[in-house]
């Protein structure tokens, strides 16, 4: 037994890599493949009631700062991460999925309200003196026809595939694949119209915001 070690036998010893410096580096591998920025995490954090910002996200992932207990915890629930062994759980990859499917649902039914209200802001808008200045420039006798001629273009972009922001379409594999994902569709516009009531006149929606 050598009671002494070479010099060469310690420099090529690996020192451990602390555990916030391995929680970090997790934590922004699990962010990268969800391709959530760190203002996007924070605020799906922030909206399961944990207090934290974007740069401190940034600080933990660069071992710059120690997270706090309920940080950690909120994180590793969130994208399936183990505490116990700091490696990604069996349940990781369908757990930061799941978490992917709330927050997505959240912001399409937000922009599907977005659009929905917008109507309301065109058709405000649609005055006589509207009119005068729009149909001269176009072959249509009234500003709704004109509006409704906008939502029939988009119908024909997502047929022949033109959307400038990516594919319109998603697969369907079939089986339960087919029965979730028509889910996702109805669960987005699920009582998204309804007719307006007197409760409505001051009423709002925490969808509504921009």
């Amino acid at each position: 037994m050598h009671q002494h070690e070479s010099a060469t036998e310690k420099d090529t010893r690996k020192t451990p890599q602390p555990v916030d410096a391995q929680f970090g580096e997790m934590l922004k591998t699990a962010r990268a493949d969800l391709g959530w920025s760190q203002r996007r995490l924070a605020g799906v954090l922030q909206k399961s009631g944990l207090k934290i910002d974007p740069s401190a996200i940034t600080r933990i992932e660069t071992g710059q700062r120690e997270p706090k207990l309920t940080e950690a915890v909120a994180i590793a629930n969130l994208l399936g991460l183990d505490l116990d062994s700091l490696t990604y759980t069996h349940s990781g990859d369908f757990r930061r999925g799941m978490a992917l499917v709330l927050d997505n649902l959240i912001e399409s039914r937000k922009s599907a309200l977005r659009a929905l209200n917008a109507v309301d802001l065109a058709l405000a808008g649609a005055t006589a003196e509207a009119e005068q200045e729009l149909i001269p420039i176009s072959q249509y006798d009234n500003a709704v026809d004109i509006l409704k001629r906008q939502v029939e273009l988009f119908y024909e972009m997502v047929d022949q595939d033109k959307q400038k922001s990516g594919p319109n379409f998603a697969l369907l594999h079939g089986g339960v694949d087919n029965d979730i994902k028509r889910s996702v569709i109805d669960a987005i516009t699920h009582k998204i119209l309804r007719p307006v009531t007197s409760d409505d006149a001051d009423a709002g929606s925490d969808f509504n915001a921009p």
